[in-house]
C-alpha cells in the first residue's frame, strides 16, 4: 500500500511518468455513447433525471 502512495507521489512531482493503459474502446463508440446519454437527459423530465 505504501508502494502506492510512493508511486503516485512520484508521478505528482514528475519523477516518474504514469504508465497509461488503453482501455480499447472505439473513438467512434465512445462519441456516440457521449451523444447518447446526452440525448437522454434532453428527452426525461428533470423530475426523472434527478
Amino acid at each position: 500500500m505504501i508502494d502506492n502512495a510512493v508511486k503516485v507521489m512520484r508521478i505528482a512531482t514528475g519523477e516518474e511518468t504514469e504508465d497509461v493503459q488503453d482501455d480499447r474502446k472505439n473513438a467512434a463508440a465512445k462519441e456516440l455513447g457521449s451523444r447518447g446519454g446526452k440525448k437522454r437527459a434532453a428527452n426525461m423530465s428533470p423530475e426523472r433525471r434527478a
